[in-house]
């Protein structure tokens, strides 16, 4: 089974229009304004803080692949040495069976691999 994460355009949208619309409505709860304008404003808000979201979820995106693509770079590199030199092998990295946690190896994953090994 293969990790298929979100596209974090529309997460980051809907996040921080909804964030915008939530400060606008308790600031202006605070502020004892008229109920009309108070809803007038955190719907500008909301509109306003949206493609912010969303373009901020673009760069997220952008990172997010770059950095993938090099792990997995990487990760077929780390592959390829090992079978120039007749080395390949199946328990893991590093000659240790299993993962580095200790479970057995039950599916290749590279990108919780990755994760694994930058925490």
């Amino acid at each position: 089974m293969e990790y298929s994460r979100p596209n974090l355009i529309p997460v980051t949208a809907g996040c921080l229009g909804l964030s915008g619309f939530a400060v606008a409505m308790l600031a202006g709860v605070a502020s004892n304004n008229p109920a009309d304008i108070v809803l007038t404003r955190a719907i500008l808000s909301l509109v306003a803080c949206s493609p912010l979201g969303a373009g901020l979820g673009w760069i997220f995106e952008i990172i997010i692949t770059k950095h993938q693509q090099t792990v997995l770079q990487e990760l077929a590199a780390s592959h390829g040495h090992h079978g120039q030199h007749g080395h390949h092998n199946h328990h893991g990295h590093h000659g240790q069976p299993g993962h580095a946690d200790g479970e057995a190896e039950t599916d290749h994953n590279p990108n919780m691999e990755a994760s694994k090994r930058a925490a």
